[in-house]
């Protein structure tokens, strides 16, 4: 809980056990997190930019290098 809480506004990818409308895989800017969900902003979305993820969807979470 205390990264996802430190990492908030950093560039992440997030895998998902369960598909997220239709991704397995969501990069994005981590924009919040409440202790069961995390919210993805995919900056690059015109529409729909944000994905709410369930913690217990959530197979593995890392930070992408950005320049």
């Amino acid at each position: 809980d205390a990264d996802y809480r430190k990492f908030v506004g950093r560039l992440v990818r997030v895998v998902t056990k369960d598909a997220v409308r239709g991704l397995h895989v969501v990069v994005g800017r981590l924009a919040s997190f409440d202790g069961a969900t995390v919210v993805v902003t995919d900056e690059k979305m015109k529409k729909d930019r944000d994905y709410e993820i369930a913690m217990a969807n959530i197979r593995e979470t890392r930070l992408e290098i950005e320049f």
